[in-house]
C-alpha cells in the first residue's frame, strides 16, 4: 500500500509558529524642524501673549539750511504682538486583559501599555513636525479630483504637484474637509457626509480612499482636514482647521508653522490648486495665516501685527508667479542677503526638502565654493556659506527656507505633558452612560504656538523645479 510522508501540512497540528522579534519599525518618524525649534523655548502664562515689536524709526531726521525749518518732531514706532496658546491632544485607550497578556516577553513582543505610550510620545511630536511646516489652517492636502470614495490629492502649498508622496496623510486617518465655496468655509453640516477613515492611499497614484463616499459633497479644490475621533458628535469645532471667516469659523486651533511665519506679497499662494488650474478662493473667502482667526489678505496680520500697514513685519520672498525655475547658487546667495539687508540676521539655517538638497548635492559636485569647502561625497550634512542644509520629510516640495533661528521661538504654556494631576498617567475609562469598564486611557498634552520676533529676518525661496 501507498505510504504517505507526514509532511507540515499534515502535522500542521502539533507544530508551532515561530516569532522573530523586535518589531521592524516601517515609518519616518524624525522630527529634525522640531528639534531644532525647540532649543529656544520661552515658558508663558496668561488666556493672550503679548510681547512688543520696535517697529519704527523717528522720522524727524532731515538736513536744512541755516535759520531754515527744523523737521518736525518724531518718535520711535512700537506694536503689541499678540497671540493665543493652540492646544494640542494625543489619547490612548486599552483594555486590562491585554495588558496583563503582554505584560511579559513570554505573552507578546512588546508590553501594549509601554508600546503605546511610547508610539503615542512619538507619533504626537510627529504631528507636531509637521504643524511647525505648515501656515497653521490645518490642511493636510487640498483635492483634485474626487470619483466616488476615492479622491486625488496633492500636498499643501505644493503648488506645482511635485511632491513623490502625500506627506501629511496615514492609513487610519479620520479626515473631514472644508468646502472653500461655502459661505463660512466650514464642513458640510450633513452628518453623512462629514467624517471618513482613511482605507487605502496609493503614493503612486497620489489618491487616498475613504469608507465614506464624500462625492455628494466633497469637490475639487477642497481641503482636506482632520476630523473628529469616532463618537463625537459632528460639529463645526471638530477639525484641527484655522479658519478665517463665519460666525462658527475654527480658529487658534493648529500651530502656527513657518510657512505662514515666512509670508508676504508675491509669496505662497494659499488657494488650492484644483483640477490642474489655480483656483481662487471666493472673495474675501482667504485661509487666515494669523493668529486671531479674522478675515484677513495673505500678507495681513500674524500674531495680530498687520503687514499691510508695517510692511517690514513681512518674510522676504523669492517666488516666481507659480512657475518652476531651477535652482542656483545665486538665487540662493539672494535669499541670504535679504535676511541680512532686511532683516539684519545671517541664517543660521537652511531648511528644505529632500528633492531641493539634491539638487544642491549636484551643483556643490560641480562647484566646490557653493559648499564653502564642507562638502564631500560621504558627508551626511551640506553647507550653503558654512550654513547647514538640512532636508526634512515634512518639508514643502520646491521651497527652501533661509532661517534666523533667534528671531523664531517656541511659547510654551505648557511643555509636552501627560494628564497625571491625580498622581497616575493611566486613568479608569467609562462608557457613554457612566458606567465602569475594564480600560485604561491616558491623555498627553502640548500648550505651545511657535511665534516669531523679526519676521524680516526669515527668507524662503519657493517655486524650485524639484523634478
Amino acid at each position: 500500500m501507498a505510504v504517505t510522508a507526514a509532511g507540515i501540512s499534515a502535522m500542521s497540528v502539533i507544530l508551532k509558529e515561530f516569532y522573530e522579534g523586535p518589531i521592524a519599525e516601517q515609518l519616518n518618524s524624525e522630527i529634525l524642524l522640531m528639534k531644532r525649534l525647540s532649543k529656544r523655548a520661552d515658558i508663558v502664562e496668561g488666556k493672550t501673549i503679548v510681547m512688543p515689536l520696535h517697529i519704527g524709526r523717528n522720522v524727524g531726521v532731515m538736513a536744512t539750511s541755516e535759520g531754515g525749518v527744523l523737521p518736525s518732531a518724531g518718535k520711535q514706532q512700537y506694536a503689541d504682538m499678540r497671540f493665543p496658546i493652540p492646544l494640542n491632544y494625543g489619547h490612548i485607550n486599552m483594555t486590562g486583559p491585554v495588558m496583563a497578556a503582554s505584560r511579559s516577553r513570554r505573552g507578546a513582543f512588546a508590553s501594549v501599555l509601554e508600546a503605546e505610550i511610547e508610539g503615542l510620545t512619538r507619533d504626537f511630536k510627529n504631528d507636531i513636525n509637521r504643524q511647525c511646516w505648515m501656515d497653521g489652517s490645518g490642511r493636510l492636502a487640498g483635492v483634485n479630483n474626487v470619483a466616488g470614495a476615492v479622491m486625488t490629492v496633492q500636498n499643501p502649498l505644493d503648488w506645482n504637484n511635485q511632491g513623490a508622496v502625500l506627506q501629511y496623510l496615514n492609513l487610519g486617518d479620520r479626515i473631514s474637509f472644508i468646502d472653500v465655496s461655502a459661505a463660512t468655509q466650514n464642513i458640510p453640516n450633513n452628518a453623512a457626509f462629514n467624517y471618513g477613515n482613511i482605507t487605502a492611499i496609493d503614493f503612486n497614484a497620489k489618491t487616498i480612499t475613504s469608507d465614506v463616499d464624500f462625492s455628494a459633497t466633497m469637490s475639487a479644490g477642497d481641503m482636506i482636514v482632520k476630523g473628529a475621533t469616532g463618537g463625537v458628535l459632528p460639529t463645526v469645532d471638530n477639525t484641527s482647521a484655522r479658519l478665517s471667516t463665519g460666525a462658527t469659523a475654527n480658529v487658534n486651533k493648529e500651530i502656527m508653522g513657518i510657512a505662514g511665519i515666512c509670508s508676504g506679497t508675491n509669496g505662497w499662494s494659499l488657494n488650492i490648486k484644483a483640477a490642474g488650474a489655480y483656483t481662487a478662493l471666493p472673495a474675501g473667502k482667504v485661509w487666515a495665516n494669523n493668529n486671531n482667526g479674522v478675515t484677513a489678505a495673505v500678507t495681513a496680520d500674524l500674531q495680530t501685527v498687520s503687514a499691510a500697514t508695517t510692511t517690514q513685519w513681512q518674510a522676504n520672498m523669492l517666488f516666481n508667479g507659480g512657475v518652476l525655475r531651477p535652482l542656483t547658487g545665486d538665487l540662493m546667495q539672494r535669499a541670504c542677503d535679504l535676511s541680512e539687508q532686511i532683516g539684519q540676521a545671517r541664517p543660521t539655517i537652511i531648511m528644505t526638502s529632500y528633492g531641493c538638497r539634491r539638487i544642491c548635492i549636484n551643483l556643490s559636485t560641480g562647484d566646490r565654493r557653493f559648499s564653502d569647502g564642507n562638502f564631500d561625497a560621504g558627508s551626511t550634512e551640506l553647507h550653503f556659506n558654512k550654513i547647514p542644509i538640512i532636508p526634512d520629510k515634512d518639508a514643502i516640495p520646491g521651497a527652501m527656507f533661509f532661517l534666523s533661528e533667534p528671531d523664531l521661538m517656541f511659547a510654551d504654556m505648557s511643555d509636552f505633558h501627560w494628564f497625571d494631576k491625580d498622581g497616575a498617567v493611566l486613568s479608569r475609562a467609562y462608557s457613554s452612560a457612566g458606567a465602569l469598564k475594564d480600560e485604561w486611557e491616558a491623555v498627553l498634552a502640548l500648550y505651545r504656538e511657535l511665534v516669531t520676533r523679526r519676521r524680516n529676518a526669515q527668507t524662503v525661496i519657493g517655486d524650485i523645479r524639484e523634478t
